[in-house]
């Protein structure tokens, strides 16, 4: 399960969301949010809430994100 909310503000290059999933595995705050590889913001936070995950994120304005994004994996070995 995925919901997402997302704030506008304007002037800036950023925008801000937050994600709600079943789980997620090895992700921090601090970690690079990415879409299919590119890397496009950060994670801010992480808070568990129940049987789900919150990720607060931001990301690069200029970023379409699709309307169902899927969980986040564990990032690749450094």
């Amino acid at each position: 399960m995925v919901a997402a909310v997302v704030s506008f503000l304007p002037g800036r290059d950023t925008r801000t969301a937050t994600l709600h999933f079943s789980r997620t595995v090895a992700i921090y705050p601090g970690s690079e949010l990415r879409v299919m590889g590119v890397k496009i913001g950060r994670v801010d936070a992480v808070v568990p809430e129940g049987n789900s995950v919150r990720l607060d994120v931001t990301y690069d304005r200029a970023t379409r994100c699709p309307p169902r994004p899927r969980p986040p994996s564990s990032p690749p070995p450094s």
